[in-house]
């Protein structure tokens, strides 16, 4: 890759206006149409149209030296994490002051102004009962807000303080949105990321429930922004941080293998797990470095384990967005940049430099414990989780839990919003397979190849955690819903092009596999024998029909079908105990088996005894954990296998135990349609676990379809 014309003139003036892109096309397109054709896209709007400041010198270069000189002769901006200059690690340090601001575009996810049925629905009606102050406020103009309003400031508050290093978190997404309308505030973010002082952690292109999808879609999120973020030379640290904090074991195992190095686990999911322990300074697990912490100074103790020798305090670990204006983006029309907040924060981050500590990015910290010394332990016992589990139930908050605020339960579908997307998932997946065969077999299909792309992009963008929590804006759910439904219109309209390129009528789709066969006529599903319940299941669904069947669909393995109908009152929705289905199995030993996040091919067995689980809020004698299961499988003990199929139940598994004795794994939707009908489908297997692992995988991440 090499610089833009003027890039590396740029470099060498000093200025710190500077970009770094290549040129040519890319699979994701480019996303600086909206920049006017006069500009070069590493030229910010002010600059003169040769290139230079108004101030810089005329005399450096001859007009008429050739760029490819400049480039042989000239040093380029560093594009890569590699290539950034890094202070010697010091191995004297032991104070420490982290931050980590977490950055998310899609805060309001489709903007302050929706339609819900045909009718018009704002924030602003919701939370202020005034629809005006929303007119206008898509979603385009709130992400212009984020970045005016509450990045660009925090940016240059870090950029007046060059020796402050701090760590921004940003998806993909909200890169686009600074090279496409905000040029200025990329640039000035490209010269604090290439001399060091800003580490950039983007782990994905959209902010999505990852842990809830097979590691496909997170692969495919990432090969996105890997292409954004070259394409804007701006090197991407081996730190991870990401979207509601999620992490886990799964993802230390995707994460070694993605070349990702260090994962930041939020103080509130290491005490979850392992209540009433200080953390260490530094762990490993599963090939990656784990820290964990965030406390404000020193005032409820210490941040990490005081027998270190280290301290560490965190001025800032939280939503970006919430430092720099008042409240949040769900605000932005009667709120701006708040330079008192900014000013407050900048006196506190002096004052720990005041008192002896280290401003200091994550990646140079490990380093400086590295150069010290100090061991590395074991990570404790963790599950699939996110950083505020008491608060949100652990990743339940977006997959079945309800939110907190009453005024947006009626627009929650969390249930229809995570199967939808996980039908489009395998329907996608299914669709690269033919995709491939049809390549192979010599059909010029590139432009299938960009529809595919196309529909990545909405699938991810559907992904999106807000579309099912916290408490989502009903613009969060229509955007949920669109982009699936655009991703699935792509995804259609390419099977039909790609079953003509290849002159099947029909195809068999092995995902797993990665084969597509012809075929000559779509099977016609048969009905499986009824069959009797291997153990009792508690099916609760209050005002609606219910019916509970069980078949035999081979082998020591049962279906069991939960169909259920609209509430009496449909009118209700915020009806709760009326609303919420709800379906129960036993447990039958105290030992977690289950497929973690990130780790398709994986049952992990963790006895709970590992954990002192710091108690739910709702309920001080249940102690629980709350897992996404991406394939649906979960272990209930004596080698019985509960296995969701995600595309008619996509609900987090609710571990219950009392006391440390485990009771039952339960699957809740709090947010069941009113007005619909519905059926979930659980497969019940006895076996061992290789053959419950594969059931599962064939049944959800990898399945075996026919168009």
């Amino acid at each position: 890759m090499r610089c833009a014309p003027g890039c590396a003139l740029t470099f060498l003036l000093g200025a710190a206006l500077v970009a770094c892109g290549s040129g040519g096309s890319s699979d994701v397109g480019d996303l600086r149409a909206d920049v006017p054709d006069t500009l070069a896209p590493d030229v910010p709007p002010d600059t003169p149209p040769d290139g230079l400041p108004d101030d810089a010198p005329t005399d450096v270069l001859p007009d008429d030296l050739p760029v490819d000189t400049v480039d042989a002769d000239v040093p380029t901006p560093p594009c890569t994490y590699d290539q950034v200059p890094k202070s010697p690690a010091d191995p004297t340090r032991t104070k420490f002051a982290l931050s980590m601001f977490h950055w998310n575009i899609q805060y309001v996810a489709g903007g302050l102004v929706t339609s819900w049925n045909g009718q018009p629905i704002t924030a602003c009606g919701i939370n202020f009962g005034d629809d005006s102050l929303c007119v206008g406020w898509t979603d385009d103009v709130l992400n212009d807000w984020i970045i005016r309003e509450s990045f660009e400031p925090v940016l240059d508050l870090y950029l007046s303080h060059p020796t402050w290093g701090t760590t921004f978190e940003c998806p993909g997404l909200m890169i686009e949105a600074m090279a496409a309308r905000h040029p200025d505030v990329l640039h000035k973010l490209q010269a604090g990321v290439q001399s060091g002082q800003i580490e950039l952690v983007s782990f994905h292109w959209s902010a999505q429930l990852f842990l809830a999808y097979p590691a496909r879609d997170l692969v495919k999120s990432q090969d996105i922004n890997e292409q954004i973020l070259l394409q804007d030379c701006l090197p991407l640290s081996p730190v991870v941080f990401n979207q509601e904090g999620m992490s886990g074991p799964g993802k230390h195992s995707f994460m070694a293998e993605h070349g990702f190095t260090i994962d930041v686990l939020h103080e509130n999911m290491f005490r979850y797990f392992q209540w009433g322990t200080t953390p260490w300074p530094v762990y490993k697990d599963r090939g990656v470095t784990v820290i964990a912490g965030m406390r404000e100074g020193l005032k409820e103790g210490p941040s990490v384990d005081a027998t270190s020798g280290i301290q560490v305090v965190w001025p800032f670990f939280d939503d970006g967005e919430v430092l720099a204006t008042v409240g949040s983006p769900y605000l932005a029309p009667v709120t701006t940049a708040d330079a008192s907040a900014v000013a407050t924060y900048e006196a506190q981050v002096q004052g720990w430099v005041d008192q002896g500590y280290t401003v200091s990015t994550i990646a140079a910290y490990v380093r400086d414990l590295e150069a010290r010394g100090v061991p590395v332990k074991d990570l404790p016992p963790i599950t699939d989780s996110t950083w505020q589990p008491i608060d949100t139930k652990g990743i339940q908050q977006w997959m079945g839990h309800r939110g907190s605020l009453a005024a947006m339960w009626p627009y929650e579908r969390d249930n229809e919003e995570r199967t939808a997307t996980y039908r489009t998932s395998q329907s996608l997946a299914a669709a690269e397979v033919l995709y491939q065969a049809a390549k192979d077999a010599g059909n010029d299909i590139e432009s299938i190849r960009g529809a595919l792309n196309d529909a990545w992009r909405d699938l991810l963008k559907a992904q999106v955690s807000d579309a099912t929590g916290i408490s989502p804006f009903p613009g969060e759910y229509v955007y949920g819903m669109t982009n699936t439904a655009a991703a699935d219109a792509l995804v259609d309209q390419a099977f039909t092009d790609l079953l003509a390129a290849l002159s099947w009528p029909h195809a068999t789709i092995d995902v797993g596999n990665n084969v597509a066969t012809s075929l000559d006529a779509l099977p016609v599903p048969t009905l499986p024998p009824p069959a009797t319940a291997p153990f009792e299941v508690a099916v609760e669904a209050p005002t609606r029909t219910l019916a509970v069947t069980w078949a035999q669909a081979g082998a020591n393995h049962l279906l069991l079908n939960v169909a259920f109908g609209p509430m009496a009152d449909p009118s209700k929705p915020d009806d709760a105990p009326n609303r919420r289905v709800s379906v129960t199995f036993p447990r039958y030993d105290d030992v977690l088996r289950y497929t973690p996040g990130l780790s398709d091919l994986e049952v992990l067995e963790q006895p709970l005894s590992g954990f002192t689980l710091q108690a739910d809020k709702d309920d001080a004698k249940a102690y629980n954990v709350y897992l996404p299961l991406p394939n649906g499988l979960i272990g209930l003990g004596n080698d019985w296998w509960v296995i969701k199929h995600c595309d008619t139940v996509h609900l987090a598994a609710v571990v219950n135990h009392e006391d440390g004795v485990a009771n039952s794994v339960q699957f809740v939707d709090e947010t069941a349609i009113p007005d619909a009908s519905r059926t979930w489908v659980f497969s019940v297997f006895q076996g061992p676990k290789v053959d419950a692992l594969a059931l599962a995988n064939r049944l959800n991440s990898f399945p075996v379809l026919t168009r």
